[in-house]
């Protein structure tokens, strides 16, 4: 990835992430949910979002920009950028990485 595009990334992710911020803050302000049933609410509602762009690029329907969902590996990577975020120290741990042979 260029240094430009590495730029642009991060503003975009920093745009998304000041937008669910404050629509988490807004939930939070209008009801009486707790911080972490808001949050469960909000990885549901990815999870929606993620449903309902995916199935508008399957057939039939198929949109033009050529991007082809994968349900299975997406929402793997999804739960693994979710889980690297949150929890960015225990990626460092040993006991909790991949297992990469056998004893």
């Amino acid at each position: 990835m260029l240094a430009a595009e590495s730029e642009s990334a991060k503003r975009d992710m920093e745009t998304v992430r000041l937008l669910i911020t404050r629509t988490f803050m807004d939930a939070l302000r209008q009801t009486d949910m707790q911080p972490m049933d808001a949050l469960k609410c909000a990885a549901s509602a990815i999870g929606l979002v993620y449903r309902d762009v995916a199935e508008a690029h399957l057939s039939p329907r198929y949109c033009q920009c050529g991007w082809e969902p994968d349900l299975t590996q997406d929402v793997e990577l999804l739960q693994s950028l979710v889980r690297a975020a949150a929890l960015p120290e225990l990626e460092e741990w040993p006991a909790v990485g991949p297992v990469v042979g056998h004893a």
